[in-house]
């Protein structure tokens, strides 16, 4: 028995091992790689209805079953979603900045560069509802450029809705980034 739970934890430490040299491997290749993926270039005008789409249909089916002025959901980069808990611990001070609108929150999980948050902006105003964000990815370069991307897109909806919004990103390795609409 003991050299078989002696190999166990040789294979576990072996695999473990790979696991965490093939994400430093992805890290570093997205790290080289969030200039292209903050271009144009990156979604093609033929993938952008998709993505609308996509998002668009994420939120309605997050406002269908949110009963509760905030409520969860997570996201992925292609767009799927899975409505989570409901939370009313700050459903005032979200409304308190968006005009009464129900607030919902997203867990984008590898948001990259933030290729999806003018597509949640965007349905989020047609639905008439508010968002924030919570964006995590594991290239600290990808998500420096989501904060920067929401901080515009931000700006732009102070402007068009004069709407106070907040980012931020994290102190550690940046693999986080935070946003509302």
């Amino acid at each position: 028995k003991s050299k078989s739970k002696s190999k166990s934890k040789s294979k576990d430490k072996t695999t473990f091992d790979a696991m965490s040299d093939h994400l430093i491997h992805q890290r570093a290749t997205f790290d080289s790689l969030a200039d292209f993926f903050d271009s144009d270039d990156a979604t093609p005008d033929d993938v952008r209805p998709i993505l609308r789409g996509l998002v668009g249909r994420a939120l309605a089916r997050m406002v269908e079953f949110g009963t509760a002025t905030t409520a969860t959901a997570t996201a992925s980069a292609s767009g799927d979603t899975d409505s989570d808990e409901k939370d009313d611990s700050n459903s005032d001070n979200d409304n308190d900045n968006n005009n009464d609108r129900d607030t919902y929150r997203i867990l984008d999980v590898g948001c990259g560069t933030g290729a999806l948050f003018p597509y949640y902006a965007e349905a989020a105003d047609a639905l008439d509802i508010s968002v924030v964000v919570t964006g995590v990815d594991l290239s600290a370069e990808m998500t420096s450029l989501a904060v920067s991307n929401a901080d515009d897109l931000m700006a732009e909806e102070e402007v068009e809705e004069d709407t106070t919004a907040t980012t931020s990103s994290s102190d550690g390795d940046g693999d986080d980034v935070m946003g509302g609409t």
